[in-house]
């Protein structure tokens, strides 16, 4: 499901489980980067995020392990900056590389 949203980007939203196919373009305006960030917790969700969008949001993943790291009596700094490197690690492609969604 895609949603307008100001001027400068667009959404799509999805479940958990991803985005069932890739987002499709608005007819009114093409060239605005895509930003896909429901359910991305893991590397593998943000490798295939990353492979149809400009940008991949995973914010709540930190919050979440911030979290869990407490609860568990360990420092959160530690438990977010090894999620943000896997997440961010998954989410690197080839200069090169073209993303796998219709332009």
């Amino acid at each position: 499901d895609e949603q307008r949203c100001p001027e400068d980007h667009r959404v799509a939203k999805g479940d958990a489980r991803g985005l069932a196919e890739p987002p499709k373009e608005p007819e009114a305006a093409p060239a605005l980067p895509l930003a896909i960030g429901f359910g991305i917790s893991t590397p593998d969700a943000a490798a295939r995020a990353a492979a149809l969008a400009e940008g991949v949001v995973v914010g709540s993943a930190l919050v979440r392990a911030a979290e869990e790291a407490r609860r568990a009596g360990q420092p959160a700094e530690e438990a977010v900056a090894r999620l943000a490197e896997a997440l961010a690690s998954a989410c690197r492609r080839d200069p090169g590389a073209k993303k796998t969604r219709r332009v």
